[in-house]
């Protein structure tokens, strides 16, 4: 059974002390967000949201920009289309999650477990970010971001990454 949630609930079951939100599926509130045509589902937009748990959960085309979600648990999301824009996830638990067409520029992954990510078509213009363990990393962007080359296409990280932008703007088509 999926549990549908807006943003709106989230945040007052989060204030009230709540953190464990797994398999949500965050959905638009027809009454209190107009609809612009984009899907984008906003709300959370600097978000105080450390510790939540947020396993399995649908996210897709969810707004988190300047939120923090430090020490967060998002094992398996589906983080489709999200704004990560400036977004704290320091710490954050991120393994098998799907930031698949993400914009995560300026957002702050330091410590975050990014093990089996997908981030194809992903957006991670300066970003700092530690590692990439196991991942896909098709089309990623990662110019001006504080991040090694051999922390993404390492002998021991098991990426694949094809016409994926460096930090220093080369281009990488290699899978080890």
């Amino acid at each position: 059974m999926i549990w549908k949630i807006t943003a709106i609930e989230l945040l007052e079951r989060y204030a009230a002390g709540e953190r464990n939100f797994n398999g949500i599926e965050l959905i638009r509130d027809p009454q209190r967000n107009i609809y612009d045509g984009s899907g984008e589902i906003h709300g959370l937009e600097g978000a105080d949201l450390r510790g939540i748990s947020l396993r399995g959960s649908n996210l897709r085309d969810v707004i988190l920009t300047d939120a923090d979600l430090s020490e967060a648990d998002l094992f398996g999301a589906c983080l489709f289309c999200a704004t990560l824009v400036n977004t704290v996830l320091k710490g954050a638990n991120l393994y098998s999650v799907s930031l698949v067409q993400a914009g995560c520029g300026g957002a702050n992954f330091d410590g975050a477990d990014l093990t089996l990510v997908d981030a194809t078509n992903t957006l991670f213009i300066n970003t700092t970010i530690n590692y990439f363990s196991n991942s896909v990393l098709v089309c990623a962007n990662f110019k001006g971001s504080s991040i090694f080359k051999s922390a993404l296409c390492g002998i021991h990280t098991g990426n694949f990454c094809w016409h994926t932008t460096m930090p220093d703007g080369t281009i990488c088509d290699i899978s080890e």
